[in-house]
Order: C-alpha cells, then structure tokens, then sequence
C-alpha cells in the first residue's frame, strides 16, 4: 500500500476512533439523566453499548492509541446492546 495512503487511513481510523470514545462519554452522561420512569435512559444506554462495541472494533486498527477506558468482551458489549436495544424499542 502506498504510504501516504497508508499515513492518511491511520489518521482517519485514529480521528473517528477518538470521535466515537468522545460520543461514548456523552452517551453516559445521557445515559445517567432519569427518563420518564426515573430510570437510566434505555435509548441513550442502547447506544454507548452500541458505540462501545465499535470502539472495541475499532482500536486493534489504531495501535497508537492507548485502550478505551472500559474493559468488556466484544460478547459482552453485544449481548448489552441486544438487550438495550430491546428496551429502548419497548420489545421486551
């Protein structure tokens, strides 16, 4: 591969790694305000779960970068997602 593209992949990969670490501490925040229910948001933690795992995804692609700052298994972070997703769709 030529090495500019090289250098210009590696900068975007690190970019939108750090835009999605970014978007995960937002989701949190969200995540922590009460709905309706005065509950944890299920929309907003259906998301950060979603964006976690494409952080996870994401990171062996930019090994420059230190690790997120949460440590689950892909597995894990899919079976959250699954099941938020239930809840902030009302299918559970």
């Amino acid at each position: 591969m030529n090495s500019d593209l090289s250098t210009a992949l590696a900068r975007e990969y690190t970019r939108i790694y750090d835009d999605l670490l970014a978007a995960a501490d937002r989701l949190e925040l969200l995540r922590r305000m009460p709905d309706e229910e005065e509950g944890v948001n299920a929309n907003a933690t259906a998301a950060l779960h979603a964006v976690r795992f494409a952080v996870m995804s994401l990171h062996p692609a930019v090994p420059t970068t230190p690790p997120p700052g949460f440590r689950q298994s892909d597995a894990r972070l899919l079976e959250l997602a699954a099941h938020w997703r239930e809840a902030a769709l009302g299918l559970d």
